[in-house]
């Protein structure tokens, strides 16, 4: 399994006191950049660099992409899990004013400890995505969605803390959530928000178009939102169809590039995770 490390945040001499010390929690075939900056723009600059734009990716689904941000308060670290939901988010420590070589193998030990967790919850999340992609809603589209339930359960999910494997302890918290699919008597599964539209997954067997793009007005962190949710893989081909039980849906919808797209009146549209719509 791939993996996209980045640390962000980090204060001067961080990169690299890492870069010694990286064999102790990443692999030659890993990647590992440390950057100052901690928004989301930068960040996805680099999971792009790193991982999107530099091989055939859109069958791969042993990467994972994580994000370390150091020194981060809970809210600011949420509020990024939030703003975009691709990578899994993590904070870690390291204050330290006038780091020494042991102060950085230290923290390459917590690094390794994370990372390792990082891994367990994202292949379990894989799995979910592979097997459920269509019943599971950790793949709705946050913005289009409109639910605070669903922001929640993507947090939660992200401070999901196990000694063993991450399938159970991941059932249990979708199982006791608040969002809850619904199927109708020819079997469609479908998720309802509050302004009762349905986000209807396809069957496996079902139209699967589409895909991630960069090209303007996109940016990065469609792409990154395309191919991952929560650091793990899923398909860039998956997208819901949106619509009302009955009736034409139309309107004004987010999309993934903080912009609005306007829609004639038609009988439903496409909206993928990323908020990508068509």
């Amino acid at each position: 399994m791939k993996r996209v490390v980045i640390v962000c945040n980090a204060p001067h001499g961080l990169k690299e006191g890492l870069e010694r010390h990286r064999g102790m929690f990443l692999d030659k075939a890993d990647h590992l950049t440390t950057i100052a900056a901690s928004d989301t723009h930068s960040i996805a600059t680099k999971i792009n660099l790193a991982y999107i734009a530099n091989a055939e990716v859109t069958k791969d689904y042993e990467a994972f992409a994580l994000v370390l941000v150091v020194n981060a308060s809970d809210d600011q670290v949420d509020q990024l899990r939030l703003r975009m939901p691709g990578p899994l988010f993590m904070p870690i420590a390291f204050a330290v004013d006038r780091p020494h070589n042991k102060d950085f193998l230290d923290l390459a030990r917590q690094l390794r400890i994370e990372v390792f967790r990082a891994g367990k919850l994202a292949r379990a999340l894989k799995k979910e995505f592979q097997e459920r992609d269509s019943r599971t809603p950790l793949l709705l589209p946050v913005r289009n969605f409109k639910s605070k339930d669903l922001e929640r359960l993507l947090l939660e999910v992200q401070r999901l803390t196990t000694d063993g494997d991450y399938d159970a302890p991941l059932k249990k918290l979708l199982a006791s959530g608040n969002i809850q699919a619904s199927r109708e008597s020819h079997k469609k599964t479908f998720f309802e928000n509050g302004n009762a539209i349905r986000f209807y997954g396809p069957s496996k067997a079902g139209a699967r178009h589409g895909g991630p793009s960069g090209k303007p007005p996109h940016d990065e962190r469609c792409l990154v939102n395309g191919y991952f949710r929560l650091g793990a893989r899923y398909d860039t081909t998956f997208h819901y169809d949106c619509q009302y039980e009955t009736g034409h849906i139309k309107g004004e919808f987010p999309n993934c590039h903080d912009g609005d797209q306007s829609f004639q009146a038609r009988t439903h549209i496409n909206i993928a995770p990323s908020d990508a719509l068509r």
